[in-house]
């Protein structure tokens, strides 16, 4: 107790260090709860879908070229698609730059393409409007997928 009244009226003693002592730690706090509250956000909390811990992610490699992550082709999803027998449902996502245009100067912006069916595979239940067509879908993997034209030499 006796320490404690000493530091008290050393603190009161010089109020411009106990100004700046004070300052320094309410950063210090201010700053560390910021980062858990990210964190906590980003990374420890779930996803506010039904069952995250049953979703997974594809990828492909090459290890041939050194790649050893890369997306998967849409040629391939399909053919993951048609004959996995270990998934519910597999959707497909992407992303790419376009450019936004509308008043004022364009933008280029990132856009993410996903499957028809990418909402029912996270679990997501639409409360208006309607969900992904899969006519639409079914035309960006044929024109995918299509075989290649033949070359005239």
């Amino acid at each position: 107790m006796r320490t404690l009244r000493y530091a008290l009226r050393q603190l009161l003693a010089t109020p411009a260090f106990t100004a700046i002592a004070v300052l320094i730690a309410a950063i210090g706090i201010g700053a560390s709860t910021a980062m858990f509250s990210t964190v906590h956000a980003v990374v420890l909390r779930p996803l506010p879908l039904p069952d995250p811990e049953r979703l997974v992610v594809v990828y492909e490699t090459n290890l041939e070229r050194n790649v050893p992550i890369f997306s998967v082709s849409v040629p391939n999803f399909v053919d993951f698609r048609q004959r996995a027998t270990s998934f519910a449902s597999m959707a497909a996502v992407t992303w790419r730059a376009m450019n936004l245009t509308g008043a004022g100067e364009p933008q280029m912006i990132q856009v993410r393409q996903v499957s028809a069916d990418f909402l029912s595979t996270l679990g997501v239940r639409l409360v208006q409007g309607r969900d992904f067509r899969a006519d639409v879908d079914q035309r960006f993997v044929s024109a995918a997928t299509a075989p290649a034209p033949a070359s005239t030499n």
